[in-house]
């Protein structure tokens, strides 16, 4: 009997030293509380690339932020990298609603912890942004649409030969006139959702089809917040730009 258990903690001290540099990361950047103490500990774990980085405004003083990056470390077998995503939502530096996702390098997701969800705060974002928009969502909802990612672009890949889904679904929803679904993306809190709302109710107004006043003033406030939409451009991945500037140049 003491020999299987010296053989069991023989097993479980190889499996966490195999997993420890996976887990020193989690572990670590799950215990911060702000985005300070974040950025801090993340300065800790080398990193050779940063694929994505984007922090942006969200209503009432709240941010989004979504990070992309690589945990780069050498074992007695060689270098290696581990790819990792966080989320959250960020009110006066505090995380109200933080996320990390391990990821593996064919993309999918290994593991996925919510290491912070302050359910009183974050319903207080919620119920501000449901008052203000006249929608219904639940917290669950508002986050599953902020850990989504999306592309705002109407080209991408050689010769503009692709689309992303939703610029594929809004057209056909201009074409059509389907001025409900267009509007249930207006007031989805996910900011590249908004932008194709929007380029959707601009192509309307061409047709000759006039803002309603719940429109009018939902779009204003978004181009007065004029936050940063994910975007592409032909092979150009993972640009940052701002609601105006986006839609200007979709316009000219």
């Amino acid at each position: 009997m003491r020999i299987i258990t010296y053989i069991l903690i023989g097993i479980l001290g190889f499996t966490r030293a195999y997993a420890e540099p996976y887990d020193k990361v989690m572990d670590s950047l799950s215990k911060c509380n702000t985005m300070t103490e974040f950025y801090e500990m993340k300065a800790k774990f080398y990193s050779r690339s940063y694929p994505a980085k984007l922090e942006r405004k969200l209503d009432f003083g709240y941010k989004h932020i979504f990070h992309e990056f690589d945990y780069d470390y050498s074992t007695s077998t060689g270098s290696y990298y581990q790819g990792f995503r966080f989320y959250a939502i960020v009110k006066n530096d505090s995380i109200i609603f933080g996320r990390l996702e391990q990821i593996h390098w064919r993309g999918r997701v290994e593991r996925r912890v919510d290491f912070k969800r302050l359910d009183n705060k974050l319903s207080q974002c919620v119920d501000t942004y449901k008052d203000f928009y006249k929608t219904s969502l639940t917290n669950d909802s508002f986050i599953e649409e902020l850990t989504k990612i999306r592309y705002f672009s109407f080209c991408c890949g050689d010769a503009c030969a692709s689309k992303p889904r939703e610029a594929k679904q809004i057209i056909r929803y201009v074409n059509s006139n389907r001025r409900k679904k267009i509007d249930s993306w207006l007031i989805n809190p996910n900011p590249e959702m908004q932008a194709y709302a929007i380029w959707g109710i601009k192509r309307l107004e061409k047709n000759g089809k006039r803002q309603t006043n719940f429109e009018k003033r939902i779009i204003n406030h978004l181009m007065e917040k004029n936050t940063l939409i994910y975007n592409c451009s032909g092979c150009l991945m993972g640009l940052e730009t701002p609601l105006k500037e986006l839609l200007k140049h979709e316009f000219e």
